[in-house]
């Protein structure tokens, strides 16, 4: 039985075409539920965020509105993937990055650990792969990049200039990760009444 192609070909196309919206289309959002207390209208006290199948999201701590300690963060499948410390709502202390999928023998392997100062990082910053090579060590002043090692997937140094390279694509992807951890927070907040009546007596 001969194919007449030419009448097919509309119909694929209709059929890529209707992938390519199904695919585009936004993946169904997670819904969480958040648990803090309040203070004079402002997040005060421990904070936790709870997922849709009430595993822990998000756990830590505010004063008068602002993050304070350690903040930890895991998947939704309960893997943990990051530790950030904050100090009066800024990065500050030895913060860390792990991957979102467990390794075969136990815990997902950590991603970064980057030591930070005021909202800015300084110091040593530490960079692995998911196999646990090591990727690069950058070192900040200030948050200024001042010196990077960097190696390839067969640990080999890179140069100077793509070692430098390699350290700003990796400050540029590990910033995105801080910015959707943050929102995450930012996002459900405690409900607080900002009136008066709310202040302690």
């Amino acid at each position: 039985m001969a194919i007449d192609r030419a009448s097919s070909r509309p119909r694929a196309a209709l059929a890529i075409a209707a992938w390519l919206i199904v695919s585009a289309l936004p993946a169904r959002a997670e819904t969480f539920r958040a648990e803090g207390s309040c203070r004079e209208g402002v997040a005060h006290g421990a904070w936790q965020l709870i997922g849709a199948n009430g595993q822990p999201r998000a756990l830590g701590a505010f004063a008068h509105g602002k993050r304070t300690g350690s903040f930890i963060f895991w998947s939704a499948t309960g893997v943990r993937i990051a530790h950030v410390p904050y100090d009066e709502d800024a990065k500050n202390g030895t913060l860390a990055l792990w991957y979102d999928a467990p390794a075969r023998d136990g815990p997902s392997a950590q991603r970064l650990e980057a030591k930070f100062v005021h909202g800015a990082p300084d110091g040593v910053t530490t960079v692995w792969d998911r196999d646990g090579r090591r990727r690069g060590e950058y070192r900040y002043v200030g948050g200024r990049l001042v010196d990077a090692l960097a190696w390839d997937a067969r640990g080999r140094a890179l140069g100077g200039e793509r070692a430098r390279a390699q350290a700003e694509s990796d400050a540029l992807a590990h910033e995105r990760q801080y910015r959707t951890l943050d929102r995450l927070v930012e996002r459900h907040l405690p409900r607080c009444a900002s009136d008066a009546s709310t202040k302690p007596r």
